[in-house]
């Protein structure tokens, strides 16, 4: 079965199937993702990955938003809080737009 690794570098990696990733890309990460719902653990998981969770966001607004936003720390900080939600949300577009670009690739009905 073919399944969407995340973090494949870190201490701990992510897996999704296909399911799960239409889920995700359907309904968010803000249904409740198990390992991803709790702010220590987002942080955990950011804090662990930030390098590869800030190059692919950076890239992914490049290809998005036409110029108008410069980073993803532009596109997610209005509507944070602090530094901590923003690593929350960074950790949770991340794996939205890397299940959006797994099933592109691997779900011919996507």
């Amino acid at each position: 079965m073919t399944e969407l690794t995340l973090f494949a570098d870190g201490p701990q990696q992510a897996c999704f199937d296909l399911d799960q990733c239409r889920d995700i890309a359907t309904h968010g990460m803000a249904q409740g993702v198990s390992g991803f719902i709790y702010n220590h653990n987002l942080w955990e998981w950011f804090n662990e990955n930030a390098d590869e969770i800030e190059s692919y966001l950076n890239e992914w607004i490049d290809n998005c938003c036409d110029g108008n936003v410069n980073s993803y720390i532009q596109y997610l900080g209005s509507k944070c809080e602090d530094h901590l939600q923003l690593k929350a949300d960074a950790v949770w577009l991340y794996v939205e737009q890397k299940c959006n670009d797994f099933l592109t690739q691997n779900d011919p009905n996507y």
